[in-house]
């Protein structure tokens, strides 16, 4: 298992980089700002962040374990926060609660990284680490949960009702199929991160149980393929979507 763990975080950490990478370069031609946010975010927790901080928990040496984990947990956190205000930017535009909601959860996520590194700092033993670092951990695992929930639920709010649209000739089938896509992702996400909150219920230390490592990883990667579909389409799903949407009966969604 341990095997298997390292094989889909190395996978993952790739393939998440070269989408984050890719929606930068994206972001830099339109000038989009969901397409920034999204790239800074993938490029800070899943492609930098987090596989940073998996290995320095495993490291013996002390003085290069540190200074990699502050610098994991700086990016981790950094991504999670532009997580949220591309839901806000994408979906709450303007809205004074979303921006709200998307600023505390930000402080949450800066509480959580600190209490987290200020255990890994202080502690050796990896039991001690776990048992100091519970409780800011279950915090930014909480609202990380929330925030797959919230941006499910927006997805599927305009994915209803861009369907009705396109009943009508009004909204483009590609287009809807992205809320579609961006809907599956956040309920999935939901999915492992909820696998994770009850591995940290039971008192699994997150970074070092390779069960839940392999199980983050391999739903990353499939959420960095719906990534894929949403910001960077190949022309053949695309003709496929369009021919879907004119003929009924090969749509699957």
């Amino acid at each position: 298992m341990a095997g298997l763990s390292l094989i889909c975080l190395v996978a993952y950490t790739v393939v998440s980089g070269v989408v984050g990478v890719r929606l930068l370069m994206r972001a830099h031609r339109s000038h989009g700002l969901p397409e920034l946010l999204a790239g800074l975010a993938y490029i800070g927790a899943p492609a930098l962040g987090y596989p940073m901080a998996i290995v320095a928990s495993q490291l013996p040496h002390r003085g290069i374990a540190i200074p990699m984990y502050v610098i994991g947990e700086i990016l981790l956190v950094s991504g999670c926060c532009c997580f949220l205000f591309f839901t806000v930017t994408v979906f709450r535009p303007g809205v004074g609660w979303a921006k709200g909601m998307a600023w505390l959860g930000s402080l949450v996520f800066a509480y959580s990284g600190w209490g987290v590194t200020h255990s890994f700092m202080t502690y050796e033993d990896a039991l001690e680490i776990t048992a100091h670092a519970r409780m800011p951990l279950a915090a930014m695992v909480g609202i990380l949960m929330l925030s797959y929930i919230w941006t499910g639920l927006e997805g599927l709010r305009y994915w209803r009702m861009m369907r009705k649209r396109m009943a009508l000739g009004l909204a483009d089938p590609v287009v809807t199929n992205r809320f579609f896509l961006w809907t599956v992702s956040g309920f999935m996400s939901t999915a492992w991160i909820s696998f994770s909150a009850v591995l940290l219920a039971m008192g699994e230390n997150l970074a070092r149980n390779p069960v839940n490592v392999t199980v983050t990883c391999i739903s990353g990667l499939a959420n960095s393929m719906l990534l894929v579909l949403i910001f960077m389409p190949p022309a053949a799903y695309t003709r496929w979507i369009e021919r879907s949407a004119r003929n009924p009966q090969l749509a699957t969604v």
